[in-house]
């Protein structure tokens, strides 16, 4: 009898008990946040014709438990923001705001991530996260440039400050972070990060519970890379003959790959 896929059962869920990740500044004024982040204004002003203006927040505390209705916004870490409400229906929900590239800024960012290779230093050890974060800035800023044509320059044209900090936010993110879950790994209201397969990408939160997100994985292909790649950060790779990885991640965060599909 010949063999059939059932149903997909990727599963990756991060244990948030002494996260560390390379953060930023934290803009706690909600009028200088909306002046220098563009995807944030955006946000703000289409959320907020569908059910008002959030309530900002720079600290959340266990009284919140209390309302039955919420509608808050927190900053995480520039440029990230994590918006928490519930819905009519009763559904409470929780989104991550953070700046999207367009093709343009994808390909710097791809070259970014190439030319900076040549300036990386093998076992390099360093002493804390801030230490970290500034080696990071300094080989960013070796091959970038503000001026469009400077004679045989082969640096990469940032156009302005913000296109600056977009791709610095995601160099960190994709090449030094936990890439499409760093949002996640900033919030310190956090316990639990569930990822059940394809779909919305569920949270556990200290105040609110359980929350359905507005990130998700929308192919096998995707998800499958995704768990490969940060299981071989703790030297335990997921594959179809270890489809069941239990491990520590560098900064501290227990995980449980769960990889593959079941096959009769």
């Amino acid at each position: 009898m010949p063999e059939q896929l059932q149903e997909t059962k990727q599963e990756y869920v991060i244990k948030r008990e002494k996260t560390k990740v390379i953060t930023s500044n934290i803009t706690t004024s909600f009028d200088e946040a909306l002046n220098k982040y563009e995807h944030l204004r955006n946000y703000i002003n289409e959320i907020s014709l569908k059910i008002g203006p959030p309530e900002w927040m720079t600290s959340l505390d266990f009284s919140l438990r209390s309302r039955t209705e919420f509608n808050i916004l927190y900053p995480v870490g520039d440029p990230i923001f994590i918006h928490i409400y519930k819905l009519p229906s009763g559904e409470a929900l929780y989104n991550v705001i953070e700046p999207e590239l367009n093709d343009n800024e994808k390909k710097k960012l791809e070259q970014i991530q190439t030319k900076i290779v040549k300036y990386a230093i093998e076992d390099i050890n360093f002493n804390n996260i801030e230490e970290v974060r500034r080696y990071i800035i300094d080989l960013f800023n070796r091959v970038i440039d503000f001026q469009r044509r400077r004679l045989f320059s082969d640096r990469v044209y940032i156009k302005n400050q913000e296109e600056y900090d977009k791709l610095l936010y995601y160099l960190i993110r994709e090449r030094f972070g936990y890439g499409y879950l760093e949002s996640f790994l900033r919030d310190p209201y956090l316990e639990d990060v569930h990822i059940l397969g394809l779909g919305p990408i569920y949270v556990v939160h200290k105040i609110f519970g359980m929350l359905k997100t507005n990130r998700g994985f929308k192919n096998e292909e995707d998800l499958n890379k995704y768990i490969i790649k940060y299981s071989q950060i703790v030297d335990r790779p997921a594959s179809e003959t270890r489809p069941i990885v239990d491990a520590i991640l560098p900064d501290g965060s227990r995980v449980n790959f769960i990889y593959g599909k079941d096959i009769s």
